[in-house]
């Protein structure tokens, strides 16, 4: 089973909307099927597109 090893967190959010839907820890072998699972899910239940990309950054942003 082929997985992918991200060096940085790996974080879903959705485009235009503060914050972080879920975030994957970085150096854990995670399978590509969770990666698509994780991501038609939260679509899903956001119902906006959710993307996700390896980024050190895992606070969320405060709001003024």
């Amino acid at each position: 089973m082929h997985g992918y090893l991200p060096r940085k967190d790996v974080i879903f959010f959705v485009p235009g909307i503060s914050g972080n839907v879920l975030v994957l820890p970085a150096k854990k072998n995670i399978p590509v099927y969770q990666l698509l699972k994780a991501q038609e899910f939260l679509i899903h239940e956001a119902g906006n597109p959710v993307i996700y990309i390896e980024e050190r950054r895992v606070k969320t942003r405060l709001q003024f």
